[in-house]
């Protein structure tokens, strides 16, 4: 009995060669010269094991009051827009996160709606959203505990260019 690949499977199965393809001359594994908890630029990831920099922002039973500063976050396979914003330590901020497109998941795979669009992670403040898709919008609140700079990053795979779903919350004294 002879069975058909279906569209999803085939493109599946053009992702997997064109992966094993690229990484066939690969001489050894990649190594960074970034000190552990140091970000590792271009992989969306710290070096070292998984710390909390930044401690408990947000705790459930903690009445945070009205937004200090307001930030307006919009999610598109480009990128983010803005792809960077300031905020000062002690402050509650809330950032409403406005997803503009579903990404290329769907069209792509076939997969779920549910599964699709962009999320939203702040690692050191261990904030976290996802379902970011057209015309919906999700909205995160926490105090800026920790002055420093903090990458954020889009948590689903949207699209090919998902490598570019990184930005950086600067929060000053």
């Amino acid at each position: 009995m002879k069975q058909k690949m279906t569209a999803g499977a085939t493109v599946w199965l053009g992702l997997v060669a064109g992966l094993v393809a690229a990484c066939g001359g690969s001489t050894g594994p990649v190594t960074s010269e970034a000190k552990v908890g140091e970000y590792i630029v271009g992989t969306k990831r710290f070096a070292g094991p998984y710390q909390r920099v930044a401690g408990a922002s947000r705790e459930a039973d903690e009445e945070l009051g009205p937004a200090d500063t307001t930030i307006e976050l919009k999610a598109a396979i480009a990128g983010w827009d803005p792809p960077e914003f300031t905020v000062k330590k002690g402050d509650v901020v809330e950032i409403k996160l406005i997803g503009t497109d579903n990404g290329q998941l769907p069209a792509l795979t076939g997969i779920e709606k549910r599964f699709t669009g962009h999320g939203f992670h702040v690692y050191a403040y261990d904030i976290w959203a996802n379902g970011l898709r057209a015309g919906v919008e999700r909205t995160v609140k926490f105090r800026a505990s920790e002055a420093g700079t903090f990458p954020f990053e889009c948590v689903v795979f949207c699209s090919p260019d998902h490598y570019k779903m990184v930005g950086t919350m600067t929060v000053t004294e």
